[in-house]
């Protein structure tokens, strides 16, 4: 997390008054890509994205470092999630990427773990600031990747038991 969303999550405010969509168990490389895209693709139809995007590595679950976060443009990102090769080009290897915008309609986090050259182990979080946008990509993903283990909580408290700093 960047110095803001650590206060965000300390105080409760923000996108940690919220509820976040992710899964419980970890799945392939393959199925990252699709969850991300179809997330992508919902984001820039419904949210329509005409704010500043900011992308950073999340420390919060390896050892609570705060980073600074980089603005991003729109096309970049979405080049990232063209084909695996570039989620895992792209990606930091100990920590979760994360990309929110100015606004503060959306924040995305992912993680992509290389056990070996064949093994590839993901996860993903994302946090909408409206509830039904949040069922609504539960429901995509649930309908189109897989809906074993894919949950919505309290982000603060799922931030909380992950907090590793």
């Amino acid at each position: 997390m960047n110095s803001k969303l650590h206060e965000q999550w300390i105080l409760s405010e923000g996108f940690f008054n919220n509820s976040i969509l992710y899964c419980e168990a970890e799945y392939s490389i393959d199925k990252q890509l699709e969850i991300l895209q179809i997330i992508w693709e919902y984001l820039t139809i419904n949210l329509h994205l005409t704010t500043l995007l900011f992308y950073l590595n999340d420390w919060h679950n390896h050892d609570g470092y705060i980073s600074k976060e980089e603005t991003i443009d729109k096309n970049a990102f979405k080049n990232m999630l063209t084909n695996t090769k570039e989620i895992l080009k792209n990606r930091n290897h100990n920590v979760y990427d994360l990309i929110y915008n100015e606004a503060e309609t959306f924040m995305l986090r992912w993680y992509c773990e290389v056990e070996n050259k064949n093994e590839v182990y993901c996860d993903f979080t994302l946090i909408l600031s409206n509830s039904r946008d949040l069922q609504k990509v539960k429901k995509i993903i649930c309908k189109n990747v897989f809906s074993e283990g894919v949950k919505i909580k309290n982000t603060k408290q799922y931030f909380d038991k992950l907090y590793a700093g």
